[in-house]
């Protein structure tokens, strides 16, 4: 995985966020070819279209995975995690205009690869999951999202001769600001969850956000879409 900005942290949890590191795949996604020919303008409309959907429904999954961490939290934390969710909310309107600018279909997708299905429940969880599982699985998929976010989306969109409104979910993930705000609140409950467990739960995420990234340009079968996932 890409480095990102190191940041300071208590010496009692240092153990952990180095163990949360390695539960991220070895192999750069940007290194694979699908990301490779998408940030060099190189996909076909109909390969554009194919990813705005199978996307959509992760990016839909965050949204109901923010929205229940918000739900969960309580005092200051809960207010912080509800402007995440409304942030996470607005993200799904982005998508679909990235959507809509390589003429992909309208409406919540309702045929998915399994690999993108499994995602989507792997970030979504179960209604009893811990709050601190919860945002481990958000910033495992924010973590590995940034590989699908070019530096300067609005040229690349001008290569593929899309309307570069289509650009803000993109330009949006490029700052990195959610990571943050994760890693404040996952600091936060440390003390009050299991690390290991969390650690489990990660490398789950982990693999299956790497399953889905691989079955982009596979030949996997389709799966009815995650309905959790639908944030309306």
């Amino acid at each position: 995985m890409a480095a990102v900005e190191h940041r300071r942290r208590p010496a009692r949890t240092e153990w952990f966020w180095a163990e949360l590191e390695l539960c991220l795949p070895r192999q750069d996604v940007r290194d694979e070819a699908f990301v490779t020919r998408w940030r060099g303008g190189a996909l076909t409309r109909e390969e554009l279209r194919a990813f705005a959907v199978e996307h959509e429904l992760v990016v839909r999954a965050v949204a109901a995975a923010a929205y229940h961490a918000a739900g969960t939290a309580d005092a200051l934390l809960g207010e912080q995690l509800a402007i995440a969710a409304l942030r996470a909310k607005a993200d799904v309107a982005r998508w679909l205009a990235f959507g809509r600018a390589v003429g992909a279909p309208t409406g919540e997708p309702s045929i998915v690869r399994d690999a993108t299905a499994a995602c989507a429940r792997a970030v979504i969880g179960s209604a009893v999951r811990p709050l601190a599982a919860t945002l481990v699985a958000l910033w495992v998929v924010e973590r590995a999202t940034a590989a699908f976010v070019p530096p300067q989306a609005a040229r690349l969109f001008a290569r593929y001769g899309i309307d570069p409104g289509g650009a803000v979910w993109f330009d949006r993930h490029v700052a990195g600001g959610a990571l943050a705000t994760l890693e404040a609140a996952i600091e936060g409950q440390l003390d009050r969850a299991d690390p290991f467990a969390l650690l489990a739960g990660a490398r789950a995420t982990a693999q299956a956000h790497a399953e889905f990234c691989d079955a982009l340009t596979g030949a996997s079968s389709p799966s009815p879409a995650v309905e959790e996932a639908a944030i309306r």
